[in-house]
């Protein structure tokens, strides 16, 4: 009995090494299978990335084209009407780009531009300002235009902003209602945070920090 036993041996000792080959194999074929997948999900998440990312350079590109609208619609004639022109060069690029953009600070910044030229509007037509001061809407401009360029170029992490945003705006000149100096609040946060000596407030925006439009490098 014990001499048959062993006969036997040999075979289930081939047949056991065969049946782990082959579970090696299948094993492995598993494996391979697992890791193209996983290896292709990763390269579609990255197209999807890329191609939002160029989505949001292309709408950042055409806010920054808005601003330097903006920034043309009042160098001339500064009256309500070419106020109004400026709002409504913001508003279509927000309308239409804004939303694309998932970076909140940004659109923040964007944002302030508004807040400012509505407080140009309310100047001329309810307070009945002749020339009311157009400084602080070109310091609001060129503080999101050098977000938008950083943010087109790639350039990771936004710079530090010269100007407050939208709610911190409203609050500065909302404190300076009644006041002598309604902007006196503006001024001196500007002043805190080093805003009136970044910006520079000649006829245009400085061109080392501020590209022309369509200049920028996106990624393709």
């Amino acid at each position: 009995m014990h001499e048959v036993v062993h006969e036997y041996e040999p075979v289930t000792t081939a047949l056991i090494a065969v049946g782990g080959t082959v579970a090696g194999v299948v094993l492995g074929w598993l494996l391979q299978g697992w890791s193209s997948r996983r290896v292709r999900a990763e390269e579609r998440q990255e197209r999807r990335d890329w191609a939002r990312h160029g989505r949001e350079v292309e709408a950042a590109e055409r806010l920054d084209e808005a601003l330097v609208k903006v920034f043309s619609a009042f160098q001339g004639q500064r009256d309500g009407q070419a106020y109004m022109d400026a709002f409504n060069d913001w508003s279509d690029a927000w309308v239409a780009y804004a939303l694309r953009i998932e970076n909140v600070e940004l659109t923040e910044r964007y944002r302030s531009v508004a807040t400012m030229l509505m407080e140009l509007i309310d100047a001329e037509q309810i307070h009945g300002e002749q020339r009311p001061p157009t400084r602080h809407v070109v310091e609001a401009i060129r503080n999101a235009r050098v977000a938008l360029a950083h943010f087109i170029r790639d350039q990771g992490e936004l710079p530090q902003s010269s100007f407050p945003g939208p709610v911190d705006l409203v609050k500065l000149l909302n404190e300076g209602e009644g006041q002598r100096d309604k902007l006196g609040p503006l001024r001196a946060w500007l002043k805190e945070h080093g805003g009136a000596n970044a910006v520079q407030t000649s006829s245009r925006p400085s061109s080392t920090s501020d590209p022309e439009p369509g200049g920028s490098q996106s990624k393709q």
